[in-house]
């Protein structure tokens, strides 16, 4: 998988189509992490990254980490918690880190 970033060190995101898939996770034409950003439970899981039925990457934005899997920050019923707004402050298996939340632009 390869992420793109932005100037904030932010994986960058859309919320379009899907273009393609690299590791099993949704990607849009310019190379950004397709997501949907929502509460409801994702329907599965591929590689550990939790996706909706659409196939895009099941994330809350701010949500409550209470749970980790493969180094991801997950809330109590499955979700990517994300932050697009805190500084990035660590780096786990490449992914930029908040506190306590992936940091998604």
């Amino acid at each position: 998988m390869i992420f793109t970033f932005n100037a904030s060190q932010r994986i960058t995101s859309s919320t379009g189509a899907i273009a393609n898939t690299a590791g099993g996770l949704p990607f849009a034409s310019g190379g950004e992490l397709v997501v949907t950003d929502g509460t409801l439970a994702p329907a599965s899981f591929v590689n550990g990254w939790p996706l909706e039925s659409t196939g895009k990457v099941a994330i809350h934005n701010a949500g409550t980490t209470t749970q980790w899997q493969n180094g991801l920050p997950l809330t109590a019923n499955g979700r990517l918690c994300s932050d697009n707004t805190n500084s990035v402050v660590q780096f786990v298996n490449g992914l930029p880190l908040t506190a306590s939340r992936i940091s998604i632009a």
